[in-house]
Parts: structure tokens; sequence; C-alpha cells
């Protein structure tokens, strides 16, 4: 019986880390569509997930009794399996009660949506982890809480590795979802003893599980969940792909396609497609080939193809994409080439020259779109253009009056096209436009056409008055900041400055939020013992470090919604092989292996730095920066988990005591490291900048352990 129970509890603690995976995955793919997101969100959800994962930990830690009960396991593993496909579901019911279509909650409001619906599962996944360790630890009469850290680290790498090659290629969200329940609530039911009055519970249990299975594949929740936040539009297409998330509604005879909710475009938007191509095209003399990234294709290549040109070459990464695009619409097949590349990638590989490239993508609200915005990207294009090439970019922004954020952005984006390009205009129509050229630029676009006798439904001397958009581009430019900071990789200001956009429509401001977390942080760190003075800057370390490898990823490959679980499992696997090393060792462990590991952790957070450097100034092979950024991630978690397993075997204390306070210690760590790292380090530092404190906290950290010993 004993060795049943063992076998049973090692299994719970394995099936928590398996689907605290899997619902963190899901989570931030369902937070990122409804709230057409980005790393910002990206940073909340990590934050407000280790914070409130820290709550019901230590909360838990309060309610245990001086006996093993099981009882407090099994109603966690139930309430887990119950909460999971409610929350989720109630992400999109939320979103349209509280926010109508085509709006978006501040950050204030983000952060708060965020909290509300991961909070139940999270502080029951919390406490779960304490009534684990404890139950282990009563049961073989020592400390178990790294075991049970290195197994739910276990159960993570699994979730994540089944998601990332199986579950994300062949199974929709609920079905995920209702599947994980299912699982969580078999390992429940194995916690029951084998006696006569609870068979009828375990005969429910079972037929809950079946029900759980077969409902997703009857019901169409994935459907149902987007038809809130898609009101008045019928979904024709929702599909989750290795880049995101894909929608396509259809309103009338328009088709409108999403990605991970940013509007991509919608299909018969004649004055869009009619701007996106002739300001740049008429700027051109005689344009042969022509690069196009992006965008409704089928409507800019008929509007291209008036100039007869030569060769229209498109870009798009996703071939799911381009396939719903020929379904819905069709594609022109004449003089249309389709490349499926990232276009970053295609730019730096191809020998093509073009003489105007049309950028049409969304603003630089990700650091997946950054990329497209950044000097590097400019530096890349500039390779590829013939003799007296145009650019064109879309902006937000009115043409008439613009506040303080969006001066700044379009600040920003000026000064980064003219440290490669001599010439730069801004020219203003139903949207704004960057064109960019080392020959002169015109801004009679109407007497242009008019001149090769071009016939536009919008774009023509009737639509637009040269003159007038000659003074209101000049009005742009007198109002424009020429202080503004150039856009790079690693210091990605565009993106900040469209954060810092979004958040003017509310009139929010992130400071005081931000001296709160800094504060709070500074308040624990000075209270705590020197052991989880450690652990809070392991986590937050580790933190930081595990967001700016996402952060790389999505700047390098723009594929971090594909890889991001394979890149956790990576630190997954790290965590439970220190877990592991330490358990090992546990009778050799010293008070110096505690100290000597944050200064590796400090050497580490040195070496990444240093690539870093490396990487801005040379060209690394995609395989080599690949690999060393998917083996960065387990050395990391490694080091964390090693961290933590030495300072709770180091720990004198009560065993419930140490596991409840040492496991939240190190969440609320982490969390500060996540929210202020996406919030305020990068942004006032860049990634290198936020790297190098970490290298200082650690430092610091190895000066208080070492009073420590000393005293």
């Amino acid at each position: 019986m004993l060795v049943s129970k063992y076998s049973n509890l090692k299994f719970s603690m394995f099936i928590t880390g398996f689907s605290a995976l899997l619902v963190q995955m899901i989570y931030m793919r369902e937070f990122l569509n409804v709230f057409s997101g980005n790393e910002l969100i990206v940073g909340i959800i990590l934050g407000n997930w280790m914070l409130l994962t820290a709550i019901g930990a230590k909360i838990a830690g309060s309610m245990l009794l001086d006996i093993l009960n099981i009882k407090k396991i099994i109603t966690s593993q139930l309430f887990i399996a119950l909460l999971i496909p409610v929350s989720v579901l109630s992400i999109y019911w939320a979103k349209a009660q509280f926010y109508p279509p085509g709006t978006l909650p501040a950050f204030y409001g983000s952060s708060l949506f965020c909290l509300i619906v991961m909070a139940p599962f999270c502080l029951v996944s919390g406490g779960l982890f304490t009534f684990l360790a404890d139950g282990f630890s009563k049961l073989t009469g020592r400390q178990q809480a790294p075991k049970v850290y290195g197994l739910e680290a276990f159960g993570s790498v699994v979730g994540g590795l089944l998601f990332t090659f199986v579950l994300l290629q062949y199974f929709s969200s609920f079905q995920i979802v209702f599947a994980v329940s299912a699982i969580n609530i078999f390992a429940a039911l194995l916690l029951i003893p084998f006696r006569l009055n609870a068979l009828v519970k375990r005969l429910l249990l079972l037929v809950f599980i079946f029900v759980l299975l077969i409902l997703p594949f009857i019901i169409n929740f994935d459907g149902l969940a987007k038809s809130f936040i898609f009101e008045n539009q019928t979904i024709v297409l929702s599909k989750d792909t290795p880049f995101g998330n894909l929608t396509v509604t259809q309103t009338g005879g328009q088709y409108n396609f999403y990605e991970n909710g940013i509007s991509l475009f919608s299909t018969d938007d004649l004055i869009a497609n009619e701007e996106a191509v002739h300001y740049a095209m008429a700027q051109s003399e005689n344009p042969q080939s022509v690069l196009v990234v992006s965008g409704d294709i089928a409507g800019m290549a008929h509007e291209i193809s008036k100039y007869d040109v030569g060769k229209i070459d498109f870009v798009e990464i996703n071939p799911y994409l381009i396939e719903a695009m020929q379904n819905f619409v069709g594609l022109p097949d004449d003089i249309l080439t389709i490349h499926i590349a990232d276009a970053r990638k295609y730019i730096s590989e191809t020998q093509t020259k073009y003489d105007v490239v049309l950028l049409n993508l969304p603003a630089p609200a990700s650091l997946q779109l950054n990329r497209f915005y950044s000097v590097e990207f400019f530096k890349r294009i500039k390779k590829i253009l013939n003799p007296g090439a145009v650019i064109s970019i879309p902006f937000q922004g009115g043409s008439n009056y613009l506040g303080d954020e969006a001066r700044n952005f379009i600040g920003i984006l000026q000064k980064t096209l003219l440290s490669e390009f001599k010439h730069v205009i801004v020219y203003p129509g139903e949207s704004n436009y960057f064109l960019a050229s080392d020959d002169s630029l015109e801004f009679d676009i109407s007497k242009i056409l008019q001149e090769r006798g071009i016939k536009n439904e919008f774009v023509n001397h009737y639509y637009i008055d040269d003159d007038i958009a000659r003074k209101r581009a000049s009005q742009i430019s007198k109002s424009i900041d020429y202080n503004s900071p150039v856009n790079s990789d690693f210091r990605p200001v565009a993106y900040f400055s469209q954060i810092s956009y979004w958040l003017s429509w509310y009139g929010q401001k992130l400071w005081w939020v931000l001296a709160l977390v800094v504060f709070g942080m500074l308040l624990l760190f000075g209270f705590v013992s020197s052991f989880n003075k450690s652990l809070l800057l392991t986590g937050f370390s580790a933190s930081v470090i595990e967001l700016i490898i996402l952060m790389v990823f999505q700047i390098y490959f723009g594929q971090l919604y594909q890889a991001i679980a394979l890149l956790i499992s990576g630190f997954m696997i790290g965590l439970a092989t220190g877990v592991w090393f330490a358990e090992v060792q546990s009778s050799k462990i010293k008070f110096v292996w505690l100290i000597k590991n944050q200064g590796l952790i400090g050497v580490f957070s040195l070496v990444i730095f240093l690539i870093l450097l490396l990487v801005q100034e040379f060209t690394f092979p995609d395989i080599l920066l690949k690999t060393l950024l998917y083996i960065s991630m387990p050395i990391l978690g490694g080091m964390t988990g090693l961290q933590f397993s030495f300072a709770v075997k180091l720990q004198k204390q009560s065993k419930a005591k140490v596991a409840s306070s040492a496991y939240a210690i190190d969440l609320i760590g982490a969390a500060g490291g996540a929210i202020l790292a996406s919030v305020l380090l990068i942004p006032a530092l860049g990634i290198p900048g936020s790297v190098l404190l970490v290298v200082g906290l650690n430092l610091l950290s190895i000066v208080f352990l070492w009073i420590k010993r000393e005293a």
C-alpha cells in the first residue's frame, strides 16, 4: 500500500508539472489572440502566473496538518480539472462582454484580466505543490521538496515536447484543454483508496474522464470561443498554425484576415491597395521588379501590374495564410512569384535586385514585427535595391494632429531610415506612408500618374491634391522629434514607443506600477533570510535571461509562437537535471556550493552578454544561433534547479515551511523578473544592458551569501 501511494504521489507530481506547462502555453496563445498580443502581454502573463502560483504555495503552507492528508491533493487535482476548460473559455467570453469589438483593454485592464482568469488555476496549482511536497516528505520521513520540484519540472518537459511535436500539429486548443482535465481526474482517481465505499466515486470519475475526452470532438468549442470576439462576422477559417492563430472572417463579400488577433488586411479594400502601391511606384521611372512583404497581394498585384512590371515577388512566412488567400480570394499567377520564407531571411539570401519594395506590415507592436523596422533590416534591404529604388512603409498616426507618443514613434522610424537612405519623406493619405530612397522623392503623385496615363479609383487628381499633401507632410515633419534614437534589434525603441502609444489611448502610465514592483522586491529582499535572498535573485535572474533568450529568438527567427514550448521545455529539462544531481549529492552538499553556483549563474549571464555582442557585430549561421539559444535554456534551468535544491537542503527548519517559503520566493523573484524585464529593463537598458544588470545582481547575492557563511 505504501509503494502504491508512493508511486501515485509521484504520478501526481508529474501531472502537476505536465498540466502547468500545457495550460501556460494555452493561456499564452489565447491571451495573445484576444489582446492582439505582444511580448508585453507575454511578460504580464508570466509575471502573473508566477506571482499567483507563489501565493497559492504560501497559502497552502498555512493549511498543512501534522499528518499526511491525501484528500487535499485529490481535491486540488479535481479543482484543476474543472478550472482549465472554464478559464480558457472565459478568456473569450469576458473579452466580448467587457471590451466591444474593435477595442482592446489598456495595460491595467490587460493585467487585471490576466490576473482574474489565471488566479483560480494558479492558486490551486501552487497550493498543490506544497501539499505534494509535504505529503511526500511525511511519507518518506525526509525533505522531498527538491524531488517534487524536479518531478514537476520533468512533467513540464514531457508536456512541452508533446505540445510542440504532437498536440500543436493535430489537435485544437480545447481538445488539448479537455484532455489535460481528464488526465488530472485520472491522477486524482489513483489516489482514492481501493475501498468498497469509494467504488461509486471511482466509477463516476471514470465516466467524467470519458465525457471530457469525447466532448470537444462533438462540440466545436474553439469556434464557439472565437464567435464571442468576432461578433457579426462569419468565421470561415480558424486554425492554429506554427506561426500563430490564423482566422478568416466574412462580412458581406469581404474577407478579413487576422493573425494572433491582429488585422492583416481585408479584401476589396481598394483605397488601401492603391495607397500601398502607387505612392511608391510613382517615384520609380521604370519599375521592373517589385518586392512585396505581406498584405493583400491579390489586390496589390492588380495595382502593380498597371506599371507593366516584369516581376513581382511576394514573401510570406506562413504557408497556411497563402493557402487561405488562394482558397478565398485567388492569386494571380502570371508575373507573381510567391516565396514561403521569413522576409528577413529571404532578403539576406536573394540575389534579385528590386526597383520598389512595399513593406505592408502592421505597426511594430511586437518584437516579431519590430525586426522589420530596425536599422539591421534596412541595411539588408539596401543591399538588394537597384540604384534609385524606393521602399514604402505604412505607419499609424493622424495626418493633421500627432500626440507626443505618435511623434516619438515617427521620429524613431524616420531617424532609422535616414541612417541608411539619403532621402526620406512622409506622404499623408487615408493612411500615412514613409517613402525612402537614395534618389530624390516627389510629392506630385497625382501629376505623375496623369502623365503616365495610370487610372485609379481613388489615388488620382480627384482624390489627392499634391499641394495639400505637401503641406500636410510639412506639418508632420515639423512636429517630429529629430532627437529620437535609432531603432535596432537589441534596442527595440520603436516597439516600446508603440507600447507607449497604446497606453496613451487610455491616458495610462506604467511608472507607478513599476515603482510598486521594484519597491516590493527590494522590501522582500531586505527582510528574507540569506537563503531566500539567493532564491529571490536566482528566480529574478533566470526569468530575465529566459525572457531575453525568447526575445532574441523572436528577433532573429520570428517563430516564437512555434518554438516557445520547446524553449521552455529546454529550461525545464535543465531544472529537472539540476534537481536530480542535487538529490544524488544530497549528503555532500555544502554551503560553498550555493555560493559557487550563484557565481556560475553570473558567469553564464556574462557569456550570454558576450554572445549578444558577437551576434550584433557578425552574421551567425541560423543553425548555430538557434543551437546556442536552445542549449542556453537547459544550462540556465540546470543552475536554477541546483540553487533551489541547495538552498532547501541546507536549511534546518520545518520541511513544510522551508518548501512553501522557498518555492514562493523563487516564483516571486521570477515574476518580478518577467514584469520588469519586459516593461522597464529592456526599454531602458536594451537587451545587453539588462543582461549586465543580472550579472551585477548575482555578484550582490554572492556578497550576502559570503557574509552569511562568515557569520
